[in-house]
């Protein structure tokens, strides 16, 4: 992947297609499929989806303090150990949540996320200095690393783990 900006439409148009393959997966699977665990090492579909909630919600988080010039409520994340770190917290506080209130979250978080990034001005996602609050990254790589970067590595992980379920 270059780390050349994209122009804000090619970034929308790479996270809503992204999104839109990611949600035509789910919805191909059963209830049954989404809720057992073992899809990705112990995490179910139902898991990865709460992950991703959580991830884009930080997201969200980060670039309204970051761009309000005010702390963020997250502690930085840096380091694999500290992104497994809050990918274990996220698991454990949502793995006994229903999965309609997961399913549910995944679209409100989407619909906020995205309400924020078509609100940017464009010029944000042109700048390409890295930003302590953005996970000393660019701005628009935070956003593609917790939208369709992010879809596409988990679909790939689902696909795989569903296809390794079936084979067992």
């Amino acid at each position: 992947m270059t780390n050349k900006p994209p122009t804000k439409a090619e970034l929308l148009e790479k996270i809503h297609t992204a999104r839109k393959q990611f949600k035509a997966l789910i919805d191909s699977l059963t209830e049954t499929q989404i809720i057992t665990p073992g899809v990705q090492e112990n995490w179910s579909v139902k898991d990865i989806l709460a992950h991703l909630t959580a991830w884009e919600r930080m997201t969200l988080e980060r670039l309204n303090s970051g761009l309000s010039n005010r702390p963020s409520r997250i502690r930085p994340i840096h380091t694999n150990e500290e992104v497994d770190w809050m990918n274990e917290k996220v698991h454990a506080i949502h793995q006994d949540r229903p999965l309609v209130d997961i399913l549910d979250d995944f679209q409100t978080s989407f619909e906020r996320l995205m309400e924020k990034v078509e609100g940017l001005n464009k010029n944000v996602f042109q700048n390409p200095t890295s930003m302590e609050w953005a996970g000393d990254r660019p701005v628009w790589l935070l956003i593609a690393d917790n939208t369709y970067l992010h879809y596409a590595e988990h679909r790939e992980a689902i696909e795989k783990g569903l296809v390794k379920k079936d084979e067992g």
